[in-house]
């Protein structure tokens, strides 16, 4: 039955076209909650379906994120045109700014000068390149999107590798040149031949050591004798691992023996040229690079756009009330970044490479991969006008940021004679428009002369709006609007204030555990969708679930935003994920094996920072706070009114 149902699913080509089915048949299935649910029904209806779309995909996130604007009018939820101010509020200008600043440093390669620049003050050791590898994603991802941060260090990750794992230079030598029966050789360059003789060449390497002579024949047999000898090695190993158990009749010392022989036969295997520990350090290396991009995400407000979805939530509702900022969150989760990635660090040595110590032909590589990333570093040449006047603008850009209103000093916005309120938007956008003016090559004092046309041609900006329009990520700004949206909707029709209700048993909790709780399902949810569209749906919830908690919204809030970045396990969990996975050609087995454990170490610190570090930047005192109780309708007044107006008919 089974075989025959599969044949005819085969034959309907369903599995061909599920995409398809899902896209129709889910608004059918939940039709009911429309029709009979009220206007709580009509919104679930709508967010039912748009999760559904964003996990699966059915159609591209984008468009899924503008159902609002269509389904909301015509279920009677909101007005179009509150529907569609949700998608360009401030946050989403902020959002657009930090993405041109991020554009135009990744346009002027500041970002990769940025990267090899530290790998060169960190070292050259595996463990400690892997550690420069992950503390530079990390950092370029608190200012540029994690993908093009992980797509800028997965090659110079495959470059080093490629070197690190590159036999001696004596075998570069065999590979190219071929020993041949009478004494001579053919060494190939390009597509020509070239016949050598053994007895007079001279072979160099890069360590600047030369051989002369009979010394090259010697070095293009040398892999044949390690081989043979490593070969005979391990056989005399083990005889004597054999005559002593046999001597020793089963006794512990014959079984001390056998571990001595396992620890030194695993020390020789290890080396650099060992075929799997070779595939373990690689899929180290570039998973180390994904999981420092997700972490180093959370560490500003523009590093990943749940923090954004929550920054502009909590304007929604609470105004700068709450006092979530640039500078407090970068004050309260920098620390919890730099934890989670120097844990990360440790895990992953410990599950793929182990806490041996370095062999000598893992010492003997340091010099020339530092000789490597140092090439690399020079190929990029001075640095350009393009990069410095990049650089300080992203420097001031921050500051800018930082100091707006940093709490525990009056901000610059604070001295303006102004009366409106100063968004973190202004700051990022006039930084934009100085992008757009000053020329990426200044040449007022010399002619650039076309020569064809024979007029001058001006210089180019340092950020030009056709490099803008290719390279920007619009979809994301749609998404942050449909979860606006979708904010907006849940609280309008009472969704919100309904799922808190019937989650009421959760209050009977301890907070921590339940945002423990909150934490480790986000961080279930994320692993299968969007970070963006997982933040979108619960940050409703979790605003309408602190008053019932009775704690600060952001004690449930700001942990869930975070978290909603913490997926490790599945290659399709974020693009990072899948960017290395594609690359190392990983077993999905590996990745879910080491970020499982990340998942669970990284929310336990997120929940340890929140109740320890969290209470000193946002002041939790275990009560929700005045600006956090929601306003109730006068109810007296509306008698009054009702009481007077029956009295006048």
């Amino acid at each position: 039955m089974a075989m025959e149902f599969i044949e005819t699913m085969r034959k309907l080509r369903i599995t061909s076209y599920w995409k398809t089915f899902v896209l129709v048949l889910v608004p059918l299935i939940l039709l009911p909650l429309p029709i009979n649910g009220g206007k709580e029904g009509r919104a679930a209806y709508v967010i039912i379906i748009m999760a559904i779309y964003w996990m699966v995909e059915v159609l591209p996130l984008a468009i899924t994120s503008l159902l609002p604007v269509v389904l909301f009018p015509l279920l009677g939820i909101m007005d179009t045109g509150k529907v569609c101010t949700a998608y360009m509020k401030e946050t989403n200008m902020m959002f657009i700014g930090g993405l041109m600043v991020a554009l135009t440093i990744e346009h002027c390669n500041l970002h990769k000068r940025i990267a090899l620049k530290v790998m060169l003050l960190v070292g050259a050791s595996p463990r400690r390149l892997m550690l420069g590898f992950m503390f530079t994603t990390m950092f370029l991802s608190m200012w540029i999107s994690n993908t093009a941060t992980t797509a800028m260090m997965v090659p110079i990750v495959e470059a080093v590798v490629e070197e690190l794992f590159k036999n001696n230079d004596d075998e570069e030598m065999e590979r190219d040149v071929h020993m041949v029966p009478n004494g001579s050789s053919e060494a190939s360059s390009g597509d020509k031949t070239i016949d050598v003789d053994l007895n007079s060449v001279t072979c160099s390497t890069d360590d600047s050591v030369t051989y002369v002579g009979n010394s090259c024949q010697q070095l293009a047999v040398s892999e044949i004798q390690r081989d043979n000898f490593s070969r005979m090695r391990n056989c005399c190993l083990l005889s004597v691992a054999y005559s002593a158990n046999i001597g020793g009749t089963g006794t512990l010392i014959g079984s001390g023996t056998n571990l001595v022989l396992k620890g030194v036969y695993k020390e020789s295997s290890s080396s650099v040229n060992d075929p799997v520990y070779q595939r373990k350090l690689r899929t180290c290396f570039l998973m180390s690079i994904a999981y420092a991009s997700n972490i180093g995400g959370t560490g500003s407000l523009i590093g990943s756009s749940p923090q954004l979805a929550l920054k502009g939530l909590l304007n929604e509702l609470y105004g700068s009330a709450p006092g979530l900022n640039f500078a407090s969150w970068m004050g309260f989760n920098v620390p919890g970044m730099l934890i989670n990635t120097f844990l990360a660090w440790i895990w992953l040595q410990y599950i793929f490479l182990g806490f041996r110590r370095e062999t000598t032909d893992e010492n003997s590589k340091t010099a020339v991969i530092q000789r490597l990333i140092r090439k690399k570093y020079e190929e990029l040449g001075p640095m350009t006008f393009h990069e410095l006047a990049t650089l300080i603008l992203f420097i001031l850009c921050v500051l800018l940021w930082f100091f707006r209103d940093p709490q525990f000093i009056h901000g610059w916005s604070n001295y303006l004679p102004v009366e409106v309120e100063i968004d973190d938007a202004t700051a990022v956008m006039a930084i934009v428009m100085f992008l757009f003016i000053i020329p990426a090559k200044p040449q007022f004092w010399s002619s650039n002369v076309d020569k064809e046309n024979g007029v001058h041609k001006p210089s180019p900006a340092l950020l030009e709006w056709k490099y803008v329009q290719d390279n920007l990520p619009w979809g994301i700004v749609l998404l942050l609007g449909g979860g606006f949206a979708l904010s907006d909707a849940s609280k309008i029709s009472g969704l919100s204030k309904w799922l808190v209700d019937q989650l009421g048993g959760l209050s009977s909790l301890p907070p921590f555990v339940v945002m423990l709780i909150i934490c480790i399902m986000t961080a279930t949810i994320t692993e299968v969708a969007s970070n963006t569209a997982t933040a979108n749906i619960l940050l409703p919830i979790l605003s309408e679930m602190a008053v019932t908690v009775k704690v600060n919204p952001l004690y449930l809030m700001l942990p869930a935003t975070v978290t909603c970045s913490y997926a490790f396990m599945l290659p399709v969990a974020t693009p990072p994920n899948a960017i290395v996975f594609a690359a190392g050609r990983m077993n999905t087995v590996d990745m879910v094996k080491a970020g499982f454990f990340m998942n669970i170490m990284c929310v336990v610190v997120i929940c340890l920072m929140m109740v320890s570090f969290g209470g000193l930047i946002f002041q939790f005192d275990g009560s929700l706070p005045d600006w956090a109780v929601p306003t109730l309708p006068n109810v007296t007044n509306e008698t009054m009114q009702s009481f007077f107006l029956n009295c006048t008919i």
